[in-house]
């Protein structure tokens, strides 16, 4: 189970949880492949059209693999350099918030919690709160 603690740049604070493959669902966060499927699939074998709109595979070999995670590079730019598909998703999940702490595994939760130094910020104890809701999370 992962265990997401939000915060808003309003300060609200929700804590929430999910398994993994339930969170990594989401689709067009993360996507990858290869040169020859981006032109079959996007540009009906057009090499040339391909190579317009993506520059990034001119020269490259059809088997050569192609990562986009929007949340980690910039809006719907490819690269060739491999990309941890589960980075993508916490880089989506931590997207647009003040905060976002995720904690990957029930344990991790229950040893963070105990660790009363990662729940001193907020002027108002707002990192107290977001343990109190941690805690009630875990319980469910």
């Amino acid at each position: 189970m992962i265990y997401i603690i939000e915060v808003s740049h309003n300060n609200i604070i929700t804590v929430w949880s999910k398994e993994k493959a339930q969170i990594m669902d989401v689709p067009y966060v993360f996507e990858k492949c290869s040169v020859a499927d981006l032109i079959d699939n996007f540009f009906c074998d057009d090499r040339k059209r391909a190579e317009e709109a993506y520059p990034i595979i001119k020269d490259l070999p059809e088997d050569t693999m192609l990562y986009r995670a929007d949340y980690l590079l910039p809006d719907g730019e490819l690269t060739t350099e491999p990309i941890d598909e589960w980075e993508a998703y916490k880089a989506f999940l931590e997207n647009d918030l003040e905060s976002c702490l995720i904690f990957e595994s029930t344990e991790e939760a229950e040893e963070a919690i105990k660790n009363d130094s990662l729940w001193e910020w907020g002027g108002f104890g707002e990192g107290f709160k977001a343990r109190k809701k941690l805690i009630e999370e875990l319980k469910r």
